[in-house]
């Protein structure tokens, strides 16, 4: 391989977008139907940390304890609240940052800032 790489570990979670547009924060599903009220613990980090306006892609999974539970689970949690534990997204793509549209040649300087912290020592949002 030549070039530059950055990999990240693959969750299986359920797909999210993470929309802050003018300080305020949605989260959407993969069906495009609104969790923001599911989701409290990532709108309140989204809402106090200065990211500017953005979309983010991300995976959205339930832990018990330190364990990832199974996607299905993650759903039912959503949909349904049948299944105990704590949300965690995992961010992995920045698709608009104040109110551009980020490319993959444009991700370059701005990902290493965002991967930095985003690979916190386990610091779910």
């Amino acid at each position: 391989f030549t070039g530059e790489w950055l990999v990240q570990e693959k969750y299986d979670g359920m797909r999210i977008q993470i929309h802050k547009i003018d300080g305020d924060v949605k989260i959407y599903s993969y069906n495009e139907k609104d969790i923001t009220e599911k989701c409290k613990k990532q709108v309140e980090h989204m809402e106090k940390k200065h990211f500017g306006d953005c979309i983010l892609d991300a995976e959205l999974m339930l832990f018990k304890g330190d364990e990832a539970l199974h996607r299905a689970s993650t759903v039912s949690h959503v949909f349904k609240k049948e299944t105990e534990g704590t949300l965690r997204a995992h961010v992995f793509d920045i698709m608009n940052h104040e109110g551009k549209s980020i490319e993959r040649e444009d991700k370059h300087p701005i990902l290493p800032v965002w991967a930095t912290f985003l690979r916190r020592p386990r610091v779910p949002i």
